[in-house]
């Protein structure tokens, strides 16, 4: 599970290395080592609770992807990345705007932005709801990191 406990720790450091290393495999590296088109991939996370976000945050960058984080539906519309994400970790509850009506409401608007959903609350009616739409995952809280780190990785692989 998502925690600071060493063992966690351990775990999800093999796994930054076994993503880092598919990333390499599929992407080269530049001059430093670096993962070519990492540093480009832009991760947006939406969640009203701030321990959320921050921990998300942290482990989206720490496998070297640009990350940004909004409370609300509505801050990541308003945001430059409308549009504009290579993949958006959702909560599925949020004041205002719920996940699963951001998820309608981006395919309206025709942007087809690989999702993947969080909850602290399985429903499966919402489950079947948004995977059909095109969802890349709908974990529950507390996240277990290699299940998110699995969704995000094949979020940001797949052909849109």
């Amino acid at each position: 599970m998502l925690s600071n406990s060493y063992a966690a720790a351990c775990n999800l450091s093999r796994t930054r290395n076994r993503l880092g290393s598919t990333l390499q495999s599929k992407c080269g590296t530049d001059g430093d080592g670096a993962t070519k088109s990492v540093r480009n991939k832009q991760i947006a996370i939406v969640d009203d609770a701030q321990d959320c976000r921050q921990g998300l945050h942290h482990l989206v960058e720490s496998l070297g992807y640009k990350c940004q984080t909004f409370e609300t539906a509505e801050n990541y519309l308003r945001s430059e990345l409308n549009g504009n994400t290579a993949c958006l970790i959702l909560d599925v509850n949020l004041p205002g705007m719920s996940g699963p009506d951001l998820q309608a409401h981006l395919i309206a608007d025709g942007y087809r932005i690989p999702i993947v959903f969080v909850t602290g609350r399985f429903e499966e009616r919402v489950r079947s709801r948004v995977l059909t739409a095109g969802a890349f995952g709908y974990l529950t809280k507390p996240l277990d990191e290699n299940a998110l780190l699995n969704c995000i990785d094949a979020a940001l692989n797949a052909d849109r």
